[in-house]
């Protein structure tokens, strides 16, 4: 997200906890708008030189973690692991 969108979640102000986008719950509507808005910020992705292809290359989790922090999953909440009904084992 750093080359990518000049954004370092590692360090303040944005740092931020590292969010697993391999499990991502909700109702039906709220995953259909996560869905459309990932498949329209990975394609955004894989046309900038600076996202796509490269080591890091725009992966879902960067994307999941970029869209969340920037505030365009409005809808969406972390929850941490073993809060909620997922708990994540490794």
């Amino acid at each position: 997200v750093q080359d990518c969108k000049d954004m370092d979640f590692g360090k303040p102000p944005l740092e931020s906890a590292m969010l697993c986008s391999g499990t991502t719950i909700g109702t039906r509507d709220a995953m259909l708008q996560y869905l459309s808005i990932m498949y329209e910020e990975m394609q955004a992705w894989t046309k900038d030189e600076k996202c796509c292809c490269n080591e890091m290359n725009g992966d879902d989790q960067s994307i999941h973690n970029f869209l969340f922090y920037t505030g365009s999953l409005p809808f969406a909440k972390a929850i941490p692991n073993r809060m909620g009904i997922v708990n994540t084992v490794g």
